[in-house]
């Protein structure tokens, strides 16, 4: 057994020895053939370098030099007839280009060096070119001047050679003659024929001669004139820029420029025969040289040729050997197993005792391992199948008409009775797609009839199934979900209703509340600055402390209700930091004193004096935590310190503190203490009074402002307030606002000294009538009523005012329309100031006076004070407006 298996081994080696040697064989012709042509191709080469190198470069140089000489010759004719100074000067860069070229091309070849000295010739034809080029230049100059001077002459005869009939008919015959000689002069052309324009030039000096001798005939007052005009012709022809002179000049030039460029022509026409015949001999050693590098090649060709045949005969043996001892033998086995692959019982054939034997042998035994494994991958195949179909997941495999497989869950997911065809029906276009990517659709509503409205994910991914395109289909029901989803749609909208309408309630009852408040505060303030008694005083005293709390809470509320509903605005502008922190302390430094309670303002020596942000938020946080403050102290003081704990190049981080030696926070109220509604407990309410709303909004409008407050309190020794807050810093001093008006575009309409404002005031409420009414005459100021907006347009139409102040909301016609009215009826260079006096203390009104070209928002209740600025700020009065007493002459309005 030993013996025969190493004999067959023997044998399975020889076949492969064979077939290693008949290529082996190849592969040596191969690199035979192959070193046979690179040696046949490297002569070859080596003779064309030497051709290349010594006899076709000469040759390529003399060609090029008789090109190149060519060219000059073409550019001097050009140079030579060049009328302009652009032409001229592209001549000669051209002619200079070619020159320098020649020169490189016979410096660097030694054949056209060795052949004549041509350098000394180009050099030369350099030299001439430049002379050339000035004579032209010249030439050229003298043209120009030669036109100059006949313009010149023809100006001087229309402008300065006059004569009238109070002359004398001797005198305008001799002006006359002048004028013919002028234009016999201004006659002679650079381009006329020389001995033509030499017997003109000399009619012309005969001429002036007997011009000269008839000035003796002219009356004597005109001879000095006619001596001096024939002296400036004489001038302006004869003399050293003279036409006669420049015309004689121009033409030596062209003498000249004539000769130079026939001395050119004759040195490269020299040139051009030399390179010729340089050129000749060239050509007759690069064809001898060609001749002798054929007649090599082609004995190489031939030497390669029978090496080929020879490659390609051994090659073709080699060929049918291996054919008939490995190709076919291959081919049957190839077959055999093609036949099996398609369920044709075919026989593995296994011939001899060689290596294609072992082939054989081991596809046999492959083809029946894979039967084996084949028949497991069904089984393993079966049950991926049913854990499919009983999947919880709903499936299907579908195209776009039909439901190749599914699950049981899919099934389960409808009605009985149904096709499914009917719910393809229902699915995306695009899901169904086969030649489409995984797609994905959310929230699909699929209502099949009998069966209720329900809604599904799905998910559809491209798949093969039993040899068709088709779809993996996935279906997630999400109608419970999709229906909690509607509910808390329809459950927010119905917030976001309600939120509204507390929003219009509040608006609504805030400008019903205001309308009453500014009558009372209006007229308590005039009261108060009436002459009243002690008790009196006091009593007006408290309608303003009454009235100016109430208005707090109301102005509380509104800050509130806006800050809820997200309708708060931050309106971020430069300003002066440290005036505003002055500007709250100023204010409420009355409070303090009225109760002998100390109020000290500390301001770091680092903190920034103009940053950017919200001035009128800040200062109302100041207000409400200064004014905490002053409320629930008895007996100490407060201290306001400002420092800047952090600044860099374009930020500083701002600490507001504001300590007090008040009543103090229980520990326990501190977590709650910015709740709304919240205070330290209801004695406080009872006592000191208040909505508890303040330090709510004080914090939501830090934290609008990317800030933050903080407390720290110990009760019975007071408390300490921190406004963290980062502000960047304001570029330019000039943009801080320093108006408290809203809207402070100024309009200039300055009245004479002494003269009286003549106000419209447009007011449904006749209680605000008489309000503003009184607050203008304290002012000095006449006035008119209106009720609504078209009377006020029918009264400013007959009228001149100086300012509009009108309500907004007004039957007929509302203040919006009568500004926009006004607007439509301006011509743009009269600006009529239109302020509005409204009780509605919403954004969206300010907003809506902007746009309607209202210059002004006053917020009522308004006071004296904020009218006078208001008035000064927008009629601009050279003199103050002064405060009118009760018992001053108050001029009643013109209804």
């Amino acid at each position: 057994m030993s013996t025969q298996r190493k004999n067959k081994t023997h044998k399975r080696r020889h076949l492969g020895l064979r077939v290693k040697g008949v290529i082996g064989l190849l592969l040596g012709l191969l690199v035979f053939v192959s070193v046979l042509s690179y040696a046949s191709l490297r002569r070859f080469t080596d003779q064309v370098n030497i051709l290349s190198d010594q006899a076709l470069p000469s040759l390529a140089a003399t060609m090029e030099l008789t090109t190149l000489l060519e060219d000059i010759l073409q550019n001097a004719e050009r140079l030579m007839t060049a009328e302009v100074q652009a032409a001229r000067r592209i001549a000669y860069d051209a002619t200079k280009d070619s020159i320098e070229v020649g020169t490189t091309l016979v410096n660097e070849g030694e054949t056209v060096a060795a052949t004549k000295d041509l350098r000394a010739i180009l050099s030369i034809l350099s030299t001439t070119a430049d002379d050339l080029n000035d004579l032209i230049n010249d030439k050229l100059n003298a043209g120009n001047d030669l036109h100059f001077q006949r313009q010149k002459l023809n100006e001087w005869a229309v402008d300065d050679l006059q004569a009238s009939p109070s002359d004398g008919s001797a005198y305008l015959l001799w002006v006359n003659s002048v004028r013919a000689l002028v234009l016999q002069s201004a006659s002679l052309s650079p381009g006329s024929n020389v001995r033509m324009q030499r017997r003109d030039i000399l009619m012309i000096n005969r001429q002036l001669t007997a011009l000269e001798g008839d000035i003796a005939q002219l009356p004597a007052v005109l001879r000095p004139t006619a001596t001096d005009r024939l002296g400036q012709l004489k001038v302006r022809l004869t003399g050293d820029r003279g036409l006669i002179t420049t015309l004689s000049t121009f033409n030596q030039l062209d003498l000249r420029s004539k000769a130079l460029a026939r001395q050119m022509r004759v040195l490269a026409s020299e040139l051009l025969r030399e390179t010729n015949t340089l050129s000749a001999e060239e050509s007759e050693r690069a064809k001898m040289s060609t001749q002798s590098l054929i007649i090599r090649a082609e004995k190489d060709i031939t030497w390669l040729i029978l090496t080929v045949l020879t490659a390609i005969f051994v090659a073709g043996a080699s060929i049918y050997y291996i054919d008939r001892r490995v190709i076919r033998r291959l081919t049957n086995l190839k077959e055999a197993v093609n036949a099996q692959s398609d369920g044709i019982s075919a026989v593995i054939p296994v011939e001899d005792n060689d290596e294609i034997t072992e082939i054989s042998e081991a596809v046999k035994y492959f083809i029946t391992e894979i039967d084996h494994r084949q028949q497991r991958l069904l089984a393993s195949a079966e049950q991926v199948k049913d854990v499919i179909r009983l999947s919880p997941q709903a499936m299907c495999i579908t195209t776009n008409t039909d439901v190749l497989f599914h699950n049981e869950a899919f099934k389960d997911m409808w009605p009985s009775g149904g096709h499914f065809s009917d719910i393809l029906a229902h699915i995306p276009a695009d899901l169904l797609d086969a030649r489409g990517e995984t797609a994905v659709v959310d929230r699909h509503q699929i209502n099949l009839t009998g069966d209720r409205a329900r809604w599904f994910d799905l998910a559809s991914s491209p798949v093969e199934w039993d040899g068709k395109k088709a779809r993996q289909l996935i279906l997630v029901d999400v109608t419970n979900q999709v229906q909690i989803e509607e509910t808390l749609r329809a459950a927010r909208e119905k917030a976001e209703a309600a939120a509204q309408a507390k929003s219009s309630f509040l608006a609504m009852m805030s400008h019903e509340i205001r309308s009453p408040m500014n009558g009372i505060i209006s007229v308590a303030e005039i009261l108060d600055r009436g002459k009243l008694g002690k008790e009196q005083k006091q009593l007006v005293g408290v309608i303003n402390q009454s009235a100016e709390t109430l208005l707090t809470i109301i102005d509380d509320i509104l800050d509130l209700s806006k800050i809820e509903a997200g309708k708060l605005a931050i309106n971020r502008f430069d300003f002066d930091l440290p005036a505003v922190i002055t500007g709250v302390a100023d204010l409420l430094a009355p409070s303090f004193h009225q109760k002998n309670l100390s109020l000290n303002l500390n301001l770091s020596p680092d903190l920034p004096r103009f940053v950017h942000g919200d001035a009128n938020r800040i200062r109302q946080i100041l207000f409400n935590l200064l004014g905490n403050a002053a409320k629930f102290t008895e007996q100490g003081g407060a201290t306001l310190t400002a420092t800047s704990t952090e600044l860099d190049g374009n930020e500083a981080t701002i600490d507001l503190v504001i300590t007090d030696t008040g009543i103090g926070i229980n520990r326990e109220v501190l977590d709650r203490l910015f709740q709304p509604f919240e205070q330290a407990d209801s004695s406080v309410a009872r006592q000191y009074g208040g909505t508890g709303l303040g330090l709510s909004i004080c914090r939501r409008l830090a934290q609008l402002m990317a800030g933050e407050i903080s407390v720290s309190s110990k009760e019975g020794h007071g408390s300490t307030f921190t406004l963290t807050i980062s502000l960047p810093l304001a570029k330019t001093p000039d943009d801080i606002r320093k108006s408290n008006i809203d809207h402070d575009t100024s309009v200039d309409l300055r009245q004479p000294e002494g003269a009286q404002l003549h106000i419209l005031v447009v007011e449904d409420n006749h209680i605000n009538q008489i309000v503003i009414g009184k607050i203008l005459r304290e002012l000095g100021c006449s006035y008119d009523t209106a009720d609504d907006g078209i009377l006020a347009l029918d009264k400013f139409g007959k009228n001149r005012y100086d300012l509009v102040l009108t309500d907004l909301r007004m039957p007929n016609m509302d203040g919006f329309a009568l500004a926009r009215a006004i607007r439509d009826g301006e011509d743009g260079e009269n600006h009529m100031p239109i302020v509005a006096v409204s009780a509605d203390a919403m954004e969206e009104a300010r907003d809506e006076s902007a746009r309607s070209g209202i210059d002004a928002f006053l917020t009522k209740p308004i006071k004296i004070e904020d009218v006078r600025r208001c008035l000064e700020s927008h009629v601009g009065r050279q003199r103050e407006l002064k405060w009118r007493s009760r018992e001053d002459s108050n001029p009643q309005p013109a209804d």
